[in-house]
């Protein structure tokens, strides 16, 4: 996965009341995941007004924490057009709002690095401050525009031990956070998709079956 330098949130919006209570996908991205990953004008989708199921948003973030929180406090919602705006308007109307977060790069916010940056690098020390204010910066400002919050906890992805061993110590934060702001808490742990990566149909997929599972 090539190491991005700004936050980008990917954007599913889930359509209401199609036929044969079936739901259509659409994604807006502000980067390209993987090299599979189609990118959506989001004038495209949003033009028209629409009764949103949910919108995950599957927050990504840089290898350098501060230059992450920098962007986010600037604009925490950044899609393919940068479009802050109508951003907000669809996370203010949607129903639920699901957030999600890139294994491979929370575990990078989680540390602190010396020297080159790789999420398998031993030499790092752990830092949950940076996490706690991490996580403090999304919350606050998506529970401001909506209350109907849920947060999963990370993807169980990766088979190397160092990185595993963080696994319950992150999702813990998530929990507490998580009752910090009063959003519901959801654990997929044991859940497992791809290997390091994920497609925008996987995460589609994935939040399709967590909302219909709570309704």
């Amino acid at each position: 996965m090539k190491k991005t330098k700004y936050i980008f949130l990917i954007l599913p919006f889930i359509l209401a009341g199609c036929k044969n209570d079936t739901h259509q996908y659409f994604t807006v991205i502000g980067t390209k995941i993987s090299s599979n990953n189609p990118k959506v004008d989001a004038y495209e989708i949003v033009s028209n007004d629409l009764d949103l199921d949910y919108i995950n948003l599957f927050v990504k973030q840089n290898d350098r924490y501060e230059d992450a929180l920098d962007i986010l406090n600037k604009d925490p919602y950044i899609t393919y057009n940068s479009n802050t705006q109508k951003s907000t308007y669809y996370l203010s109307k949607s129903k639920y709002i699901l957030v999600n977060f890139s294994y491979n790069n929370v575990l990078r916010s989680a540390k602190y690095y010396k020297g080159n940056l790789n999420y398998n690098d031993k030499d790092f020390t752990y830092d949950k401050a940076n996490f706690d204010y991490f996580l403090d910066s999304i919350f606050e400002s998506i529970t401001l525009i909506n209350n109907k919050v849920l947060c999963c906890s990370l993807f169980d992805i990766f088979s190397n031990e160092d990185s595993k061993k963080y696994v319950n110590e992150i999702n813990d934060i998530i929990i507490e956070k998580c009752f910090d702001y009063n959003i519901k808490y959801i654990d997929v742990s044991t859940t497992t998709i791809s290997n390091g990566e994920i497609s925008a149909l996987e995460i589609n997929n994935f939040a399709s079956s967590i909302i219909s599972g709570i309704k």
